[in-house]
């Protein structure tokens, strides 16, 4: 069993390889290679079992996808909320169907495939992308990071073919409408991103959200239901994967139904998951999607009670005279919500957006006076 402080109890699932392995640690005989939907045994979409197993060599990137290291098969994998593999970074054991593969220079590329096109995009910062090169030394119990690839460096050159789509090969740097020096990374992306969109949001980043509708006639019972739910078969302290996705739609009903002790336990819980154990949205969907709906909740905890703020950050959050200064949320320790875990997730523009939300939503429902 694998679990995290607070709130964690999920099922690790074991793998073993059968075969003998090779330099690059992947088991011999398995396919190793790279299509347009398919990298060896993996599918590009398609559910794997391997989430949980490999929970220690992953971190989140981006929108929520995990960035996973897949030793015993050679490959960096970027998981999705629903565990679906989105995408794929090989290593050298790995070759297209015309035989390219790591270290081979732009030349070959072209030699095999004929006509590129070379852009200046780059790998995000922060991305591993060799797994053959990743090391952590005697520290088998950290969290991964890019500190643990040997050689690590910024990639800022893409080329594709159209011979091979859905596939990138990336270079140190791009001259003109080329690329200089042999391949640093292959990476393979599934192209469908309905895991990446919103799920049932109640306000987007797009259009203010108006009222809510109220989803039950008994807010109180749905909520102490939700509760009930959420609570099932914890242990001490530590709360049941499967109670945590049951109970908490309900807590969100509820609270969408102005109930304000739903909307503080659901975002405790979704503060827990995604801020500060970070171990993703317990109901898998993208952590911006779960940080933002924290975020606000937050302010609507103040804006429709007598409480007032003991925090900097939540003052100045709630402090609408003026927009949040650069200074506020830059990530120097002096600054106001420099260190503030909940706003991590979101830019700037984000923040405002949510801002805007919890002022108008403030007015949706009485106030309630919680006294001293």
């Amino acid at each position: 069993m694998h679990v995290f402080s607070l709130l964690w109890c999920g099922l690790m699932m074991p793998v073993t390889a059968d075969a003998a392995e090779t330099q690059w640690g992947v088991s011999v005989g398995v396919d190793h290679r790279i299509t347009s939907d398919r990298v060896g045994s993996f599918t590009m979409g398609e559910t794997t079992h391997l989430y949980e197993h490999y929970w220690e060599q992953a971190y989140f990137v981006g929108n929520g996808l995990r960035l996973t290291h897949f030793d015993e098969e050679d490959l960096i994998a970027l998981l999705s909320p629903k565990q679906r593999v989105y995408g794929l970074l090989v290593g050298a054991s790995y070759q297209t169907e015309k035989g390219v593969r790591i270290d081979d220079s732009y030349k070959d590329l072209r030699r095999a495939y004929g006509r590129l096109t070379a852009s200046p995009h780059g790998l995000p910062p922060g991305w591993l992308y060799r797994p053959d090169h990743i090391d952590k030394g005697d520290e088998q119990w950290a969290l991964l990071s890019p500190r643990y690839q040997k050689g690590y460096q910024a990639l800022n050159c893409a080329v594709t073919s159209p011979k091979l789509p859905n596939v990138t090969f990336y270079f140190t740097a791009c001259i003109g409408k080329k690329a200089v020096g042999n391949i640093e990374a292959i990476q393979v992306v599934y192209p469908d991103l309905e895991d990446l969109e919103w799920v049932d949001p109640f306000f987007t980043f797009d259009t203010l959200a108006a009222c809510p509708v109220s989803r039950t006639a008994d807010p109180v019972a749905l909520m102490n239901k939700g509760k009930q739910v959420l609570y099932k078969n914890r242990m001490g302290e530590y709360l049941n994967s499967e109670s945590v996705a049951q109970g908490l739609p309900m807590l969100r009903e509820a609270l969408l139904s102005g109930s304000l002790e739903a909307a503080a336990l659901y975002a405790s819980v979704l503060n827990t998951y995604i801020n500060q154990e970070v171990v993703g949205d317990p109901l898998r969907r993208t952590n911006k999607q779960g940080a933002s709906e924290v975020l606000l909740l937050n302010m609507l905890s103040y804006l429709r009670t007598d409480v007032q703020p003991t925090l900097a950050c939540d003052a100045a959050l709630l402090n609408f005279d003026h927009p949040m200064a650069h200074s506020v949320l830059s990530r120097e320790d002096a600054s106001t919500c420099g260190n503030d875990y909940r706003l991590g997730w979101l830019s700037r523009e984000e923040i405002e957006v949510i801002r805007t939300q919890a002022q108008a939503w403030a007015a949706c429902w009485p106030k309630v006076v919680l006294g001293d």
